[in-house]
């Protein structure tokens, strides 16, 4: 009898691929792991202890979180920015309402458009609804969401690492760079690693329907890409899909079924595609009225590394953007790259080379050109700041190349050794790669955790009146406290660009704070940030007065809301000029061109001899006002919040507009009599591209026939 010839691989070659999953393997006719035929709820106890692994590695890495004598919590942005979104939507959710519209700062600003919110990312809402049933919104909420990412960066990496046929022992080894390594440690405070949780995910779809192209993959494939693609920090998404869509291509070249899997694929990617249009559509409309809509190519090439940055490679002392990925993982990529010689490694170390090749030639920006080129021809490349951010790619590479090679090594001294020889070196290389990431000593990681009892009384003291924040509050302090801060991330990339303009103004002349409603300064805490406008000298502020030290307060701001029949129309950009040399609640200030022609008929000629009136809010909600208001004439009523086009205005029930007045202010046009003012923010993308959303959402979820036809 003849013997049937052996299946052909990927590469060509006979038998089983080394980087097969175990139902390749099988398939193949290799041997069978027991881990296939274990029932679902053994499997589900693996993944648990595999998860659990990693978060204890994690931490064990930021033990001071647990062990400093005193209380400490993650600094940076952490602390700073994120746990100050988290705050707010726990309280938005606790009060009934839906965190859309947040008014605690910067005069009010669209949360929801605000990708590092990522407010539609499932980890987000399981830490909201965390919030909301604990009763409260400590720091402990961000620290766990901080902590979360690299666990499950590592615990996704691991499973695309299984699925590719490695053993446990290499997985590990791939995922403790993940989850230890100086990049995790240098971006635990960022939001850096959030879609990174994800990669690993996306990975392992790509190969399950490389392997098997059919709807239930590709179901899972699109499942991962939503994942992906909801989880903030656009720069992550964009790197992550830098590996993911050419590690497709490479699957989808060796499938067995190249048109099948190329067909699933594009579907999974259509569906995630579709449901991001709610993250996308806010943020590019949002993008336009920031400052960024000005970037340049300074922007993109901000902020390189070095290529002398290969040196913490080897030291993690060594001055520089830290690239330590432990030496024991270092050496097994050095192993595995020497495997490119032996053609059952090739394709896949090949790939993962150039990956890492290609995070260190783009994040070195100042020297080499290959960033400035990408950023002037490809799409993508241009949108994003801090190129050093690129060396998350040869951090992932260095990772799975270090797996690849511990694989290789058990390899042979399984087949080379005495029995015991693979399992004994898989454990010390894996002890002493988790003793040697604990070397790492990243500057910046903690800070001393806030004191909530001094913020929570400085903020009953000032009540509902608006606040202007020097950190007295800490920072963003109004959206812990519930404050209506006209200050807040003053310095966020998405604010808006006449906010800036503003900010940059206040710097100069602070009496303008009057125009905006402001009672109180609070110019306490961090005052001389470099960089970071600041009032200076409060007394400066007519009428502002000295109540407590750091506290002042204002004897006569602006009103909330006003009407006046005097309008001044000004060039675009002429509006903070011209209201510096105005009374605060005297006249209105547009920009030429603001007015359509039917608002101009119903104003008629102006009245300035017609003293201003003030209006009163009957009604706050966050993302919704009721004002009334008695106007002696026809005219315009300013209410001293931020103007957003998602604002929508009824005058006595009837539709009408809502105008940019006072540079950045919200105004509406009424006639003359009593008039009740209802203002509602409701973006007009929101509607569909949620419902949208939600549709995804539904076809991933229910059942697809076991075949596409």
């Amino acid at each position: 009898m003849s013997t049937p010839p052996r299946p052909r691989r990927e590469d060509g070659a006979s038998g089983p691929s080394p980087g097969a999953s175990t139902g390749e393997r099988r398939a193949e006719g290799g041997p069978r792991d027991g881990a296939a035929s274990l029932r679902p709820w053994r499997r589900l106890a693996r993944g648990a202890a595999i998860v659990g692994a990693y978060a204890l590695l994690v931490a064990l890495t930021h033990r001071e979180l647990w062990l400093a004598p005193t209380p400490l919590t993650l600094g940076g942005d952490a602390a700073t920015s994120y746990w100050q979104d988290v705050a707010f939507a726990v309280e938005a959710l606790r009060g009934g309402e839906l965190p859309l519209w947040n008014p605690y700062e910067r005069g009010g600003y669209p949360f929801a458009a605000d990708p590092q919110a990522a407010l539609w990312s499932p980890l987000s809402w399981l830490t909201y609804l965390l919030g909301v049933a604990s009763g409260g919104h400590g720091i402990w909420l961000q620290e766990l969401r901080q902590l979360a990412a690299p666990t499950l960066a590592a615990a996704g990496l691991h499973l695309f690492l299984r699925r590719r046929g490695l053993g446990h022992p290499a997985a590990f080894l791939g995922g403790s760079v993940l989850a230890a390594g100086a990049l995790a440690q240098r971006t635990i405070t960022m939001a850096t690693y959030w879609p990174w949780a994800y990669l690993g995910l996306v990975l392992a779809a790509i190969d399950a329907v490389a392997r098997r192209p059919e709807a239930r993959q590709g179901r899972w494939l699109a499942a991962a890409l939503v994942l992906l693609a909801t989880a903030g920090f656009p720069p992550s998404i964009f790197y992550a899909i830098l590996i993911a869509a050419p590690y497709a291509l490479l699957r989808i070249g060796g499938a067995a079924r190249r048109g099948r899997a190329l067909a699933v694929m594009a579907a999974a990617g259509a569906l995630a595609a579709a449901a991001a249009l709610v993250v996308v559509v806010p943020l590019v409309e949002q993008t336009a009225l920031s400052w960024r809509a000005e970037r340049g190519l300074a922007y993109v090439l901000s902020n390189p590394a070095s290529l002398a940055d290969l040196a913490t490679l080897v030291d993690p002392a060594a001055p520089g953007k830290s690239l330590f990925v432990g030496l024991v993982a270092l050496a097994m990529a050095a192993l595995a790259l020497a495997g490119l010689a032996d053609r059952r490694w090739r394709a896949e170390t090949a790939f993962w080379a150039a990956i890492a090749a290609l995070g260190v030639l783009l994040a070195a920006a100042d020297e080499v050109p290959l960033l400035r080129v990408c950023a002037g021809h490809l799409p993508g490349f241009g949108l994003f700041r801090v190129a050093a951010r690129y060396t998350l790619l040869s951090h992932t590479a260095l990772a799975v190349l270090a797996a690849l090679g511990l694989e290789r090594a058990l390899a042979r001294a399984r087949a080379r050794g005495p029995r015991g020889l693979a399992l004994g070196l898989g454990v010390a290389c894996l002890i002493v790669q988790v003793v040697d990431l604990q070397r790492l000593a990243i500057r910046g990681r903690f800070t001393a955790a806030p004191d909530l009892a001094a913020g929570e009384a400085l903020a009953a003291q000032v009540g509902d009146a608006r606040v202007y924040n020097e950190w007295g509050l800490g920072p963003r302090g109004g959206s812990v406290y519930r404050v209506r801060d006209w200050r807040g991330r003053s310095q966020d990339p998405m604010a808006f660009a006449r906010y800036q303009e503003a900010e940059a103004a206040l710097a100069r002349d602070p009496g303008l704070l009057r125009h905006f409603a402001v009672e109180w300064l609070l110019v306490g805490g961090r005052r001389a940030i470099p960089s970071r406008p600041r009032l200076g000298r409060p007394t400066r502020v007519p009428g502002a007065a000295r109540v407590a030290p750091d506290v002042y307060r204002i004897a006569a701001p602006g009103p909330e809301v006003y009407w006046s029949g005097e309008l001044v129309e000004v060039p675009p950009g002429g509006a903070l000029a011209s209201m510096k040399a105005r009374q605060p609640g005297s006249s209105v200030i547009l920009d030429e061109g603001t007015l359509s022609a039917a608002d101009r008929r119903r104003l008629g000629p102006a009245t300035p001899t017609i003293p201003a009136r003030a209006g009163a809010i009957t009604r706050r909600e966050l993302s919704a006002l009721t004002l009334e208001v008695d106007a002696p004439a026809a005219g315009i009523v300013v209410v001293a919040e931020v103007w957003h086009p998602g604002w929508r205005a009824t005058v006595d029930g009837a539709p009408a507009a809502v105008l940019r007045v006072n540079h950045l202010l919200r105004g509406v046009v009424v006639d003359r009599g009593a008039h009740t003012i209802a203002l509602t923010y409701h973006p007009a993308s929101l509607p569909w591209s949620a419902a949208l959303f939600g549709l995804v959402i539904l076809v991933i979820a229910a059942p697809w026939p076991g075949r596409l036809r």
